[in-house]
């Protein structure tokens, strides 16, 4: 156990707020060396890397430690967004869950290159919060980091899906979107 000055880069972080990454008695890894690993294997790992820290932060031992334990139940990197993901859902009413295609449809875009690429956009918050239930899932899923509201140019206020990760990992999320491209 202890602060690392190698692998995910600085741990003065992690030092600072007295944190501990673990060492996993089966395999002798550090934690910190796996996340450093599983963020290395995809260049878009890096708001996925960040959420899944923040996540363990949340999930520590009472003696501050990082655990394999908590990381597994996470999912591992890749499923720590869709496990959030999925329990905002989750604890929504079904009226509230049934607006989530919509709202994803508004907030997507086709991308360049592969037919089965998307691409998250922004669209003002107002074209979306048009029921109380769309204002729900909205209020849900900003409060749990899954989507972001930010201002437009014109200083309107406009919502989009926080890592594009989301799109991809989080399995109703990538059922519905693939439902609609074959549409």
């Amino acid at each position: 156990l202890g602060p690392r000055t190698t692998g995910l880069g600085s741990a003065a972080p992690a030092r600072a707020a007295g944190l501990l990454f673990e060492k996993d008695p089966a395999t002798g890894e550090r934690l910190d060396d796996v996340l450093h690993e599983a963020a290395a294997r995809d260049s878009s790992a890096l708001p996925l890397l960040e959420f899944t820290l923040d996540e363990l932060f949340m999930r520590q031992a009472e003696d501050k430690i990082l655990t394999f334990a908590a990381y597994r139940e996470l999912g591992g990197i890749e499923g720590a967004l869709a496990r959030r993901a999925e329990e905002v859902y989750g604890s929504l009413a079904p009226a509230v869950q049934a607006t989530l295609p919509a709202v994803l449809r508004a907030l997507v875009a086709p991308g360049h290159g592969s037919k089965y690429s998307l691409v998250s956009r922004r669209v003002p918050v107002d074209s979306l919060a048009v029921t109380e239930e769309n204002k729900a899932l909205l209020d849900a899923f900003t409060g749990a980091r899954l989507l972001v509201t930010d201002r437009a140019g014109d200083s309107r206020a406009v919502v989009g899906v926080a890592h594009e990760a989301l799109l991809r990992h989080w399995p109703r999320a990538r059922q519905w979107l693939d439902e609609d491209r074959e549409f």
